[in-house]
């Protein structure tokens, strides 16, 4: 329901206040536990609230996790199988198992099984408290692998192999679903991770994560200051824990100022904590980056730890700066509530229509370059009467509420644009109107429009309803 939102949401965070007054004693730490709810003071600033194992969402995450890695840890080359992942984990994920882990399976003859797991730590995130990220030590028994493989991760057969896992979770209607998880070999008990070379970026990364540290981000082209695009709070993105966790999964080796790249898109990371004084350049595209603190410079290239499918940390960092600055438009999903298309007397499709090019219009103004910026967008919805009646008879929309059906058809500005677009039914457009320019793409939406008193309130909700 989308009538008054905003009274709606003042609600819901005065009862979340209230279950906190009433039941702080029993789920609220007054010392530092494992367990952490990060609750968002403004863009950017974060307070860290110590939760206790009793914690109802702790109780249901933590035998999730578990299930998850007991699934997606056995596994055999010769029958590699997750659709046991399938009650537990959201369907993309599954799907890219059997997409990309067959072959990893499969070219380095894998059998392998879970021995044991223990969740290390939960940080719980969102306005609802609806999303999560939980690192996990777990020990994994090759029973076969190739001799490639098991040299990069120090793999001896049919022994407890120690790793690491990150993984994120997602709350939809009450439910906790993996959404990614992403693992790192351990050396030994008593060793250190596999080829670690510790380093300041190691301890400023590490904080960053388990402190939340205030931090802005910004893009520039150049070096000179007239040349800075765009300033973004860096926390409060829909994947900013985890790509914060992505920067713990390289070795950083200090080198030559002369290596660092001369030009292209730089991206800088600053701590805007008080006495805080760290500056990290990242460069587009690129392994190398450069600290400063304390007055001094020092300059690191990354290596992965992990030899197979990771991204330069400059992209990870342009990623994040991307989702920060598509935040601020109000491009999520999680924004739609900011639009609102004024009554003018007009019919429900009218206002549809004005609603989704409003919204996916903002992809227009997105930075060159953002995995979020197309050069052109047009929408087309239509009438989905008959969930309209459905959900009414059902008391899951009122008779204020309408559904519709949503095309998009769009020219992404680059490849990056192009990926991040490709999830769920996109294609290549294939129709004849002449006003499309070539190389565009099409997709579907669901949505709904409700009339509330202040005007037309749209919601867009996936692939589906």
């Amino acid at each position: 329901m989308m009538r008054k939102r905003q009274e709606a949401w003042l609600l819901i965070v005065l009862m979340l206040l209230l279950l906190t007054a009433c039941s702080g004693q029993k789920y609220i730490s007054n010392e530092p536990t494992d367990y952490t709810l990060a609750v968002s003071e403004g863009f950017g600033k974060q307070k860290i609230l110590y939760l206790t194992a009793e914690h109802p969402d702790v109780k249901l995450v933590i035998p999730l996790v578990e299930q998850f890695l007991a699934v997606d840890q056995t596994q055999d080359h010769k029958d590699p199988n997750w659709d046991a992942l399938a009650p537990l984990a959201d369907a993309k994920l599954v799907t890219t198992r059997y997409e990309r882990e067959v072959d990893t399976l499969v070219e380095h003859a894998i059998a392998k099984r879970l021995q044991d797991s223990q969740v290390k730590r939960i940080v719980f995130l969102g306005k609802k408290l609806d999303r999560a990220t939980v690192t996990a030590e777990l020990n994994v028994v090759y029973n076969s692998v190739g001799g490639r493989y098991a040299g990069w991760y120090n793999i001896q057969l049919n022994e407890p192999t120690p790793m690491e896992a990150t993984i994120e979770l997602f709350k939809q209607e009450d439910k906790w679903l993996v959404r990614s998880a992403q693992y790192s070999h351990l050396a030994p008990e008593g060793g250190e991770k596999t080829t670690a070379k510790p380093s300041p970026l190691t301890d400023i990364f590490t904080t960053l994560i388990k402190e939340q540290t205030p931090l802005r981000l910004t893009l520039a082209i150049g070096t000179a200051e007239e040349n800075l695009v765009s300033s973004h709070d860096g926390w409060g993105c829909t994947n900013d824990l985890h790509l914060s966790n992505y920067l713990l999964k390289y070795n950083y080796e200090s080198v030559s100022a002369d290596e660092m790249p001369k030009e292209g898109p730089k991206i800088t990371m600053q701590s805007t904590t008080e006495g805080d004084n760290w500056a990290i350049d990242f460069y587009e595209g690129s392994d190398y980056l450069q600290l400063e603190k304390g007055g001094k410079t020092t300059c690191y290239f990354a290596t992965p730890k992990e030899p197979i499918g990771q991204l330069p940390v400059g992209t990870i960092a342009r990623w994040w700066l991307d989702e920060a600055e598509w935040r601020d438009m109000g491009g999520s999903y999680e924004s739609q509530e900011q639009i609102v298309i004024p009554n003018n007397g007009q019919d429900y499709l009218t206002a549809s229509q004005e609603y989704c090019e409003t919204f996916m219009g903002k992809h227009l103004s997105a930075t060159s370059g953002s995995m979020y910026c197309y050069t052109y967008v047009s929408c087309q919805v239509e009438a989905a009467e008959n969930i309209t009646t459905s959900y009414r008879e059902q008391g899951k929309i009122d008779e204020n509420t309408y559904a519709f059906y949503l095309t998009v058809v769009f020219v992404p500005e680059n490849e990056r644009a192009l990926r991040w677009s490709m999830a769920g039914n996109t294609g290549k457009y294939t129709g004849n109107d002449p006003d499309v320019p070539e190389g565009a793409y099409k997709y579907y939406r669901c949505g709904y429009i409700t009339l509330a008193d202040d005007g037309w309130h749209g919601n867009l909700v996936g692939t589906g309803w």
